[in-house]
């Protein structure tokens, strides 16, 4: 079964700004609800009512029409000298927390006209701060740890003996390092259940997508290459 966003090209065409039509998108979203799944458990967004809608999807439609159509973020996000300040302006949305805020000023970011680079600024995430606790008995902030392996990595490859292949000899971002200790997290929690947490169990397992995978990474990488 296609994905929602490609069930939404099949009915739509490309999702563009010249042919957003919340209803209909509305309606097809609810038609497919009744089929299966739109949300999967990748980057969870809030549910909560904000909008006044008593659906998931019409609150979520409602505020990319706010924030594209009505306070014209784009253009706002564009003039952003850094990512602190798209992180911030996106933040002050309704059903967008501070995760899911720094996720989308990372991706928008990768764009070659946003002046601010990935590694400009970082926020750890709930599973990047539990796997942060499981990791040190103390430090500073959740955020100093990130910047720590971020700034000492390779020192640290090498002092483990670990020849580790880098992409495109591009070096973990802080993203990257927020994210795996998110995911060291998860791993604790089959390796090691003795290390208590708000979570306990992996709701999703791995399903493998044989489907051929088209690789394609930021231009602005290579600019970042030190």
């Amino acid at each position: 079964m296609s994905s929602t966003w490609e069930y939404l090209e099949e009915n739509i065409g490309p999702i563009k700004f010249n042919n957003f039509d919340k209803t209909k998108i509305s309606y097809l979203l609810s038609k497919r609800k009744t089929e299966t799944a739109i949300y999967n458990s990748a980057y969870i967004s809030c549910a909560n009512k904000a909008f006044g809608f008593d659906t998931k999807h019409d609150n979520h439609l409602a505020l990319l029409e706010k924030m594209f159509f009505v306070d014209k973020v784009a253009t706002k996000l564009i003039a952003c000298t850094n990512m602190k300040h798209a992180f911030c302006m996106l933040k002050n949305y309704p059903l967008i927390g501070k995760f899911m805020a720094y996720q989308l000023a990372t991706d928008i970011g990768y764009c070659d006209f946003i002046p601010y680079k990935e590694s400009d600024f970082t926020v750890a995430g709930p599973g990047a701060e539990r796997g942060i606790k499981k990791t040190f008995d103390s430090f500073n902030s959740y955020e100093e740890v990130i910047w720590f392996a971020y700034k000492n990595q390779e020192q640290y490859f090498k002092k483990l003996g670990l020849d580790f292949k880098y992409i495109l000899n591009h070096k973990l971002q802080p993203i990257d390092i927020q994210n795996l200790f998110c995911e060291f997290d998860k791993y604790c929690r089959e390796a090691h259940p003795n290390l208590k947490s708000n979570r306990t169990k992996i709701k999703a397992k791995y399903s493998e997508n044989k489907q051929k995978i088209d690789f394609v990474f930021p231009t602005k990488w290579n600019a970042y290459l030190d």
